[in-house]
């Protein structure tokens, strides 16, 4: 997955990333979760995975 997150095209990524938040995954599986932040922060999307930081 972080491999993935890390080389996928932004389209590709930001799909799995909305999949997985309306999904509750991230909350289900802090592993992914953490996952999923480092990735947004790669992507400069710190506002939103400082955001959902405080959802979990």
């Amino acid at each position: 997955m972080q491999k993935y997150l890390y080389s996928a095209s932004v389209a590709s990524r930001l799909a799995l990333m909305r999949e997985i938040q309306l999904h509750y995954v991230s909350q289900d599986y802090k592993e992914l979760h953490e996952i999923v932040m480092g990735a947004m922060i790669h992507m400069g999307l710190t506002t939103e995975a400082k955001r959902l930081c405080g959802d979990v």
